[in-house]
C-alpha cells in the first residue's frame, strides 16, 4: 500500500457502532508512519475524518499510479 491508494474498511473491522458513521465506502491513504515493533500505520482520509490503522485493517480498492 502506498500513499494516494484508494482503501476500504475490512469486514468487522470497525470497533463500535458509533464509528460506523466515519467510514464511508472508501478513503484514500493520506500520510504511512513505522511506529518501532508496531510496524507500519496507515492513515486514511475518510471524507472529513482522518484515522490511522494497520495494513491488516484496509482492503485496497484502486492503487494510485
Amino acid at each position: 500500500m502506498k500513499v494516494g491508494d484508494l482503501v476500504k474498511l475490512k469486514e468487522g473491522y470497525s470497533f463500535e457502532e458509533k464509528e460506523k458513521d466515519i467510514y464511508y465506502q472508501a478513503g484514500v491513504i493520506i500520510i504511512i508512519d513505522e511506529y518501532d515493533t508496531s510496524g507500519l500505520w496507515y492513515q486514511v482520509q475518510w471524507g472529513q475524518e482522518n484515522l490511522w490503522h494497520r495494513e491488516g485493517d484496509l482492503e485496497i480498492i484502486s492503487e494510485s499510479r
